[in-house]
């Protein structure tokens, strides 16, 4: 059916507003509509807003700038954003640009070509956490409501609605001109946020000043034909739409002030929920040292030596972008509180900076109240200010020489993964006419010797040949490649030994060590300058980032490398602690639809126009999984045929040939654009992958056969509880083989539209295809997900606050755990860990006589933890990262819960059982319910 638009004037609304007068001005609004469904919605707009006139736009005069301009209109409304038509998207940009408001509402905005120098319109992502399901209610948020003065009552809707968050992206200006305000927040059954239901972007700058965007990503028609909803629709308009220059900052004020005050008393509050208050479990003040047996860090104060485990992760620059300011730095610190860590690791931080007072002081106060201990990455080969002996030395000791022996810092990273730079330090010169390169000629081999042991770069060392022992004792080592790796090893020693000569001359006694990624983890030169071990290790991922090898033995690769690497330093006669300075899994679920063919916006969007063929040629594009352009695929099914008639052979490799022959400027013919992929990898990527069928199609149509290849191994994208169970595994399997712990990358990820604005490393144009995969996938490692102000958990974030109250409660040095992988069928992998006094497992459905649990059709894996150290007095914390029915033998876990009556405190989703055997209840994402046994 044909898109349409009505024009609507919308008759006087007059709220009372201190900040802002009475607002009494009628507001001209253009809608689109076209479906039944549409006109049901636009229908009850009408009714609610009081039209006074309607004018019928088509598509084409959608386009006419004479019909639809800001003269005419003050805002264009869409009743489902997601049907706009391609040739109909310049100008509702243009309508933008020209300060026009636009109210978006069902959904968002096909995709369009997003650079700095291009800004069009980007709302709502369909990123899992954007995800809403089963909002049951709705309220203003803190921050809409104190701005309108208008309390409101929690509206509970007739039914449960779904959708995408209303989320937006604040810097669209890129000079803080442009604002992102949540107004109504869903809830579910349980109270708890699911998302926003309706937000506004307001601009007072740049492309788009003046104009305000409204909109909401709810799928249900009802939602928006509800009372409750048209009445609040209508107080936004009237308050937002002509009125962004004189709102946008209080607007943006309230929201920051509300989020950043509610985060800081969620920390303050932390202490009350410590598991023993006489004991808790920050801070824990003291120096870090080596044990006296080499094997493990400790905590070195006047009262005892202690172990010390790193539960921590990676901080880089600033929380969602580059900015690094110490108000950014303590919204960071909170949620690595939130979290439970105790360290964190400094990377892109600026040698000024790591200076600067305030930000100084930041850490330490953190330090002091948490016990969260940083440890700094220096300057490496990015820095031109090192480029000989000499300067390496002087500038390594102005970065610690104010640091020196300071209870706060843990340690120096002294290079984050030298391994990525080949010529990395053999540039450095040791006088004046020699670099260490060409001291060591041999060190041209390096790249023969990777091959030979591993195939070539890996982090896992999940590739390489057998690793049990020091690399230069391994008796099938090719002479050519032991020369050249022993050359490696002592040019690394060389520069280690610099940095290492640098930092004790200051006094400074912290702990040394490199974060390594690959093969320069072997060389034995670490051994004789570094303290402790922190390899960067991740798991193998597709070359689009969209997801992962979903296999146990990748997924398990992680952690295995702990041991790897024990046994290496220990080959070389100097065991080391053994930890990870980098490791984390993405979590990609809904990013397959940022890589479709986005629709370009032209310089002039004025010039674009609407037909009747663009308009069906858009309709079907949306019902065809396939988002590569035609001509693309006649190339494949062309260069397929070439290949079949003269090379013939296996179907794979010729569909493999005949893709990267098409994908790409650079390929040979140049008929596939490059954000879909290049190089022989692309034909099994996320974009050509779902075009195979099309690719079959064409070549019948063609009268061509085509061959059918075989389907790849799967890859998976990983959800938020998959990556939570899989990268909680990795602390414990090292408590479990006694090693010291890990770090996490990172600590908040960056959202593909600020990837773009900030990551300048990667290029600016997502139609470069390493620059789109970096932007819209490549970056989802985040503990913490973005929601326009401080950010939200990802499950893993309430597994490791229960992790850090276990370890506060025990002496976990001297208990025995065991860790067990195992296969499950809907997850790829599961496990087991288990000690005296706790229990977690990890899977998709587990029955056991102590604990069983199925996890419902739409979540993936469920982590149960269970805790019940003796310092707890006969009771049991337990917490899952998913909402779960769980049922837990209480008589299994310790036979001090036998026959005893409970008690049970904590949100929970309702007890369906509990004797004096066993207790079966509804477990809420992230909620640790505390089970009293009472004698």
């Amino acid at each position: 059916m044909a898109i349409i638009a009505i024009a609507v004037l919308f008759g006087a609304v007059v709220v009372a507003n201190p900040q802002q007068g009475n607002i009494n001005k009628g507001k001209k609004i253009a809608i689109l509509t076209g479906t039944y469904q549409q006109e049901i919605v636009i229908t009850a707009i009408q009714a609610t807003l009081d039209t006074s006139s309607v004018h019928l736009i088509t598509p084409q005069q959608l386009t006419d700038t004479s019909i639809v301009n800001t003269s005419s209109f003050d805002a264009l409304l869409v009743v489902n954003s997601s049907a706009i038509p391609a040739c109909g998207l310049p100008s509702v940009v243009n309508f933008a640009r020209n300060g026009g408001a636009l109210i978006l509402l069902g959904g968002k905005l096909p995709l369009m070509n997003l650079t700095k120098a291009l800004l069009p319109i980007q709302l709502i992502s369909p990123y899992e956490p954007y995800q809403m399901k089963a909002v049951s209610s709705f309220n203003r948020t803190d921050d809409w409501a104190q701005f309108t003065q208008q309390e409101m009552a929690t509206i509970n809707l007739t039914a449960p609605v779904s959708g995408l968050s209303a989320m937006g992206w604040p810097r669209f200006a890129q000079d803080g001109s442009s604002q992102f305000v949540p107004l109504l927040e869903g809830l579910d059954k349980f109270s708890r946020s699911r998302g926003w239901l309706l937000s506004c972007v307001t601009n007072t700058g740049g492309v788009y000043n003046n104009s305000v965007w409204i909109f909401s990503g709810v799928t249900e028609t009802a939602f928006y034909t509800s009372p409750s909803f048209l009445k609040e629709l209508k107080l936004a308009i009237a308050l937002l739409i002509g009125n962004a220059q004189t709102n946008a900052s209080m607007l943006a004020s309230n929201f920051w002030n509300s989020r950043i005050a509610r985060q800081n008393e969620m920390v303050e509050n932390l202490q009350d929920k410590a598991w023993i208050r006489s004991k808790p479990a920050y801070p824990n003040q003291g120096v870090i040292r080596v044990s006296s047996d080499k094997k493990h860090l400790v905590v070195v104060n006047s009262n005892k030596t202690s172990r010390y485990f790193v539960l921590g992760g990676d901080y880089y620059r600033g929380p969602y972008s580059n900015s690094i300011s110490p108000d950014a730095i303590e919204i960071d610190l909170n949620n690595a509180v939130l979290a439970g860590f105790n360290t964190l690791r400094l990377y892109g931080f600026s040698q000024d900076q790591q200076i600067n007072e305030t930000i100084v002081n930041t850490f330490k106060k953190y330090y002091n109240l948490y016990g969260i201990r940083i440890l700094f990455t220096l300057q490496c080969y990015k820095d031109t200010n090192m480029y000989s002996k000499e300067s390496v030395i002087n500038v390594t000791m102005r970065e610690v020489q104010q640091f020196a022996n300071a209870d706060w810092i843990l340690g120096y990273d002294l290079c984050n993964e030298p391994d990525d730079n080949y010529l990395f330090p053999g540039f450095y010169k040791i006088n004046d006419t020699t670099t260490l390169k060409e001291m060591y000629p041999e060190t041209a081999g390096w790249g023969n010797y990777t091959k030979w042991q591993c195939g070539g770069w890996s982090s896992t060392l999940s590739e390489c040949r057998n690793l049990s022992g020091p690399v230069l004792q391994q008796q099938d080592l090719p002479p050519a490649d032991a020369i050249a790796f022993k050359a490696t090893s002592e040019m690394f020693g060389d520069w280690l030994s610099w940095r290492k000569q640098a930092i004790r001359a200051t006094g400074d006694n912290h702990l040394i060590t490199v974060g390594h990624n690959s093969l320069h983890t072997l060389l034995p030169s670490n051994a004789d300058y570094l303290d402790y071990v922190a390899h960067h290790a991740y798991p193998t991922r597709s070359a689009d980032n969209l997801c992962s090898d979903a296999s146990l033995d990748n997924i398990s690769a992680i952690s295995d490398v702990l041991q790897k690497l024990d046994n290496i330093w220990k080959g070389e006669n100097a065991t080391r602690p053994i930890t990870l300075g980098e490791f984390g899994t993405t979590t990609t679920i809904g990013l397959d639809q940022y890589f479709v063919t986005p629709v370009q916006i032209p310089t002039d969007t004025s010039q674009s126009k609407c037909t009747n063929e663009s308009i069906q040629q858009t309709q079907q594009a949306t019902t065809n999984s396939c988002s590569l352009p035609v001509y693309c695929i006649d190339g494949v099914v062309s260069s397929i045929d070439w290949y079949q008639t003269h090379n013939g052979g296996n179907c794979d490799k010729i569909w493999q040939n005949a893709i990267a022959d098409n994908a790409g400027n650079e390929s040979i013919h140049k008929r596939c654009p490059n954000w879909a992929g290049v190089g022989m990898d692309a034909w099994v990527n996320s974009v050509y992958r779902p075009c195979w069928e099309s690719i079959l199609e064409e070549g019948h149509k063609d009268n061509v056969t085509v061959c059918i290849p075989t389907q790849p191994p799967p890859c998976v994208a990983m959800s938020l509880s998959q990556m939570s169970a899989y990268d909680l595994a990795t602390w414990l399997v090292s408590l479990a083989r006694g090693f010291d712990g890990a770090l996490r990358w990172a600590m908040a990820e960056t959202p593909y539209v600020l990837s773009v604005f900030n990551d300048a490393w990667q290029g600016d144009n997502q139609r470069d295809a390493s620059a789109h995969a970096m932007y819209a996938a490549g970056g989802r490692f985040g503990l913490y997900w973005f929601d326009g102000a401080v950010g939200k958990p990802k499950p893993l974030a309430w597994a490791t606050y229960f992790l850090r109250q276990y370890l506060s409660a025990v002496e976990y040095s001297e208990n025995i755990y065991n860790f067990t992988w195992f296969n499950d069928n809907r997850s790829f992998a599961g496990y087991l860990f288990q000690g005296d006094d706790i229990v977690v497992v990890s899977a998709s459905q587990y029955n056991s006589d102590m604990i069983m649990y199925n996890t419902p059709s739409d979540v993936v894996i469920a982590t149960v933890m269970v805790a019940f150290p003796k310092s707890l007095n006969n009771s049991v914390k337990i917490m899952s990262t998913v909402d779960v029915n769980v049922t837990i033998s209480m008589a299994k876990l310790s036979k001090n819960f036998a026959s005893s009556l409970r008690n049970i405190a904590g949100k929970h989703g309702g007890v369906n059982s509990m004797n004096s055997n066993r207790i079966t209840l509804n477990l809420l994402e992230g909620e640790i319910v505390t089970v009293l046994s009472l004698k």
